[in-house]
């Protein structure tokens, strides 16, 4: 598809990323280039799916865009969202166990885990890459 930008024409390629995002990129010249990202879906809700059988195990809805999710082996699930709120839930159930709410401050990367040394219980972490609103 041909776009307009700044008088002229651009060759251009659309793409629906599922993140939410249409992706514009500019394919002059032979190659690709970003022009920008746009969202085209509130993604607010997250489901989980058994992936033995694909079936909706359960699904949580949020006032807010969903954000990054972790799913741990102890049976833990973390989502953070764009207002700002950690939540965990039980990975098999969907049971809420807790929330924790970044004051002042959307989560915009992605909540990780790790562990310190041998035998050590993993940890959570929302990186320090957070907006003020």
């Amino acid at each position: 598809m041909d776009i307009e930008r700044g008088g002229r024409t651009i060759p251009a390629l659309a793409h629906p990323g599922r993140n939410g995002y249409l992706w514009l990129l500019d394919r002059s010249d032979g190659g690709m280039r970003f022009l920008e990202a746009q969202p085209f879906v509130h993604q607010n809700v997250f489901t989980s799916v058994d992936l033995d059988t694909g079936e909706r195990v359960w699904t949580y809805e949020m006032q807010t865009r969903a954000g990054s999710v972790l799913a741990t082996a102890g049976d833990l699930v973390f989502l953070a969202d764009s207002g700002g709120v950690l939540r965990a839930f039980d990975a098999l159930g969907g049971e809420p166990l807790w929330r924790y709410a970044v004051q002042g401050y959307r989560v915009r990367s992605v909540v990780s885990s790790y562990a310190v040394g041998p035998g050590s219980r993993p940890r959570r972490a929302v990186p320090a890459r957070v907006a003020r609103r």
